[in-house]
């Protein structure tokens, strides 16, 4: 009998995880029902593969900011050679936003997108700024379009500005 490996079970739960609580929220999800959605017979598999459920939520953050990192590169360096567009505070939002349009579930909803209104309300209230911390995960497109959207509104405070951009991006 083979096994899967690990890291395809990890992306099975993460998938799980994801759109369990699109559909139903964070507080409707148990860790013994991400394992089952991902097909495992073993109830323990998120505490194996992730130590929590709060862990594997950060792990289904981090996987698809990784993706969606590598869309908004791809945007910024056609744009940026172009220089067909001005890079001001529309076109910064829109590089924050149209990319999730690209992810898609199986089924075709944008499960990632309800995730966050999910996750980010409850888990990062404050906003963005725990993608901004150098000890975390290095995503440099998002980092250089919230470094720009910062410098073009410099009479903001960090805070009203993390909690304008979580609540815009909430909103789309």
């Amino acid at each position: 009998m083979a096994y899967k490996s690990t890291a395809a079970t990890r992306q099975r739960l993460i998938f799980a995880a994801e759109s369990l609580v699109a559909k139903r929220g964070i507080g409707g999800v148990s860790a013994r029902e991400v394992a089952k959605s991902a097909n495992l017979r073993n109830n323990c598999s998120v505490q194996y593969h992730f130590g929590s459920m709060d862990d594997l939520l950060e792990q289904v953050v981090r996987y698809r900011m990784g993706q969606l990192d590598e869309i908004r590169l791809d945007i910024i360096h056609k744009e940026t050679n172009s220089e067909q567009r001005a890079i001001d505070l529309r076109s910064l939002m829109e590089l924050i936003c149209l990319p999730h349009l690209q992810l898609t579930g199986d089924d075709g909803t944008h499960t990632y997108a309800a995730f966050l209104c999910q996750y980010l309300p409850i888990h990062h209230p404050m906003g963005f700024r725990w993608m901004m911390r150098t000890s975390g995960p290095d995503f440099p497109a998002i980092r250089w379009i919230i470094q720009n959207m910062r410098s073009n509104l410099p009479a903001l405070s960090k805070d009203v500005f993390d909690r304008r951009l979580t609540s815009a991006s909430l909103l789309f």
